[in-house]
């Protein structure tokens, strides 16, 4: 069988820009909520466990809007995020990114998007 998806709800996310966000933690499943005032994602602290290889990340927006920028010098350069268009990746509430860690490129990259 394959591995549960065990989600993470951190507190909201600051209103602006969130640089570098560790509030994901080991986690491949983030239920994330934006600022009323809207919030930009730059980048989410890469996987750092011995051994990690890729890693798989499903973030939902539940409330507002959530900006995910690609390439954002904001946040340290294995942090960011490589969007499917090379330009921000604009989540409203309830819509769903999915992203691969991909360490050969030291990116997020993004597989898809739901809305």
């Amino acid at each position: 069988m394959g591995e549960e998806l065990v989600p993470v709800s951190p507190a909201a996310l600051a209103l602006g820009n969130n640089n570098d966000y560790a509030g994901v933690g080991a986690s491949s499943f983030a239920r994330l909520s934006a600022d009323v005032g809207g919030s930009t994602l730059t980048g989410v602290v890469a996987p750092t466990e011995a051994g990690t290889g890729d890693r798989i990340l499903i973030i939902v927006n539940l409330a507002n809007t959530l900006t995910i920028t690609h390439q954002d010098v904001l946040s340290a350069a294995a942090n960011r995020f490589l969007t499917a268009t090379a330009l921000s990746l604009i989540l409203a509430a309830d819509d769903v990114a999915i992203f691969i860690y991909d360490s050969t490129t030291a990116r997020w990259r993004q597989v898809t998007s739901v809305a």
